[in-house]
């Protein structure tokens, strides 16, 4: 639900929590929060490549979702700008969550 006031506003919804720009490539980790593509790519590198846990909430983040919408025709996904991240990121993003993804964590 879109709410008017501005806690609540889309925009804030728009704006990656690490770099506080628009993200024109999003990706969504398992916590529900959203990130740059490039930029939690980055905070994974910046960790030697270790599983990360979500800059919002403290969740180890063991899957990352691309964020895209279908197109009017359904036949293909449109990335949120229009455009697609590289294919660096996008494989990195793979490689990320086929590490991480089979992660088995402790119940507390």
């Amino acid at each position: 639900m879109l709410y008017s006031d501005d806690k609540y506003s889309l925009i804030s919804h728009t704006r990656c929590s690490i770099c506080l720009n628009e993200m024109p490539h999003q990706v969504q980790a398992c916590c529900g929060h959203a990130y740059c593509a490039e930029c939690i790519m980055e905070f994974w590198r910046s960790t030697n490549f270790k599983c990360i846990d979500c800059p919002l909430c403290k969740r180890p983040i063991t899957l990352l979702f691309e964020y895209y919408f279908a197109s009017p025709n359904k036949s293909c996904r449109n990335y949120v700008n229009g455009s697609e991240p590289s294919p660096e990121v996008k494989r990195q993003v793979r490689v990320y969550n086929f590490t991480f993804s089979s992660v088995k964590l402790s119940v507390r």
